[in-house]
């Protein structure tokens, strides 16, 4: 049985894994100030959809799984957990080393414990719930908590003074682009000589940017807004998609 679960983990996450990546999802754009500029303009849209469907169906099978273990061998081994470590080391590995990453797969490796435990504990006090109750909760407590330890890491990210020096150099740089089109430089010297007139005042849109107090204010309270739209879109997958799938997944594997 903890064979069958460790394959079935590792198939799962990896497949997801690089079905994610196939899927050119860029994850800046639910915590970049442009990125729903870019996704209403059109520009952010280049995603692969099925890819990124895929990969989000097979996510809560690898926690399926898990939850599963402890309801069919009616015990906890925590030796499965080397399957979410070693996934947690391919995905350091392919994005590098830094403290949002470390602080992602030590959130991951935190849930998928917590699944395999919630799932033991459900299972030896509520013994007449259906695998599909038991699994879905102990998958939607353990996404919880990687969801909210996310969030965290991704706010202490972007309340830092380079994010905010990213923010305004983004503003500029949308402001500059706005004024290039309204002029609409004509090609030949004259239109050289109209870009560089536009690119001369870059300092200037910098400095009314940095002075403008509603600028300022969406500036300060942009770290917020973030963290409460990507939790709002994490907390949807969880409720709608990941732990009622989980469950169903765990009602199949329950009857075969």
């Amino acid at each position: 049985m903890r064979n069958k679960i460790v394959v079935i983990f590792l198939a799962s996450s990896l497949t997801a894994l690089f079905l994610f990546n196939a899927s050119n999802f860029d994850f800046d754009i639910l915590i970049n100030p442009m990125g729903g500029m870019a996704v209403i303009s059109g520009d952010g849209l280049n995603v692969n959809l099925p890819a990124l469907a895929l990969s989000l169906l097979l996510i809560p099978l690898a926690f399926a799984s898990l939850a599963f273990y402890p309801l069919a061998s009616e015990k906890t081994d925590y030796s499965v957990l080397l399957a979410p470590l070693a996934v947690s080391m391919i995905i350091l590995f392919l994005n590098g080393f830094s403290m949002l990453t470390f602080s992602v797969v030590l959130a991951f490796m935190l849930s998928c414990g917590l699944t395999l435990r919630l799932s033991y504990f459900d299972a030896e006090i509520y013994k007449k719930i259906s695998p599909y109750k038991i699994c879905s909760h102990a998958v939607s407590r353990g996404l919880l908590a990687l969801n909210l330890i996310m969030v965290l890491a991704v706010f202490v990210t972007i309340s830092g003074a380079s994010f905010e020096e990213q923010i305004k150099e983004e503003f500029t740089d949308m402001i500059m682009a706005n004024l290039a089109e309204q002029f609409d430089s004509p090609e030949g010297v004259m239109g050289e000589q109209i870009r560089q007139q536009i690119e001369q005042n870059r300092e200037q849109v910098a400095q009314m940017i940095e002075s403008n107090p509603m600028i300022r204010t969406l500036i300060n309270i942009y770290p917020y807004l973030a963290v409460l739209g990507l939790f709002a879109v994490l907390e949807f997958l969880r409720g709608l998609l990941f732990a009622p799938l989980a469950g169903i997944y765990c009602s199949l594997m329950w009857r075969l």
